[in-house]
């Protein structure tokens, strides 16, 4: 029996894991606004992400609860979330309240092939990426997947399926 349509959808997932596209086109698809909560959190502070990081992560972090609270009214959103949100657990106690968490689950390898030439991601400025994305997602992954209620694994997998097999489950999508 399928659902109904949740008020609000979540995409939490590591960074390179296709929540921002995703989310664009489930918003057009469902006729959901879009919300990004790394670009209202550029608009809120004045300042890039990577010099939020720069000041400190637990000050970046601090602006994601910030947004996170002010999303609480929010209705028909498709909100993609920053991919460490939900490391702080009263963030990711505030995102659950807000509506149905997908985690979109990706490889260490697709995350590096998809983010290896990007000059925004503050925490890929090491001297060995593919060992840090490789360190961050074994530790974020079970955290992903305690806050979502579905995983869908986004490996070699094209956005238009990803779709697919989120609306499969939902009444009027």
């Amino acid at each position: 029996m399928k659902k109904q349509l949740p008020d609000n959808i979540i995409l939490v997932g590591f960074m390179g894991s296709g929540k921002t596209t995703v989310g664009k086109h489930l918003a057009q698809r469902l006729g959901y606004r879009f919300i990004d909560t790394d670009t209202m959190i550029e608009k809120s502070s004045g300042k890039k992400i990577a010099e939020l990081f720069e000041i400190s992560e637990d000050y970046f972090r601090s602006w994601e609860f910030q947004i996170t609270k002010a999303l609480q009214s929010n209705h028909k959103s498709i909100i993609s979330t920053g991919g460490g949100l939900v490391t702080v657990q009263k963030t990711a106690d505030l995102l659950k309240a807000l509506g149905t968490i997908l985690y979109l689950k990706v490889s260490p390898e697709s995350v590096y092939e998809r983010t290896k030439h990007s000059t925004h991601r503050p925490l890929l400025k090491t001297e060995n990426p593919q060992e840090t994305i490789s360190k961050l997602l074994n530790q974020r992954d079970p955290i992903y997947k305690s806050v979502a209620q579905r995983v869908i694994d986004c490996d070699n997998i094209s956005v238009e399926d990803i779709l697919n097999m989120i609306l499969s489950e939902y009444d009027n999508a």
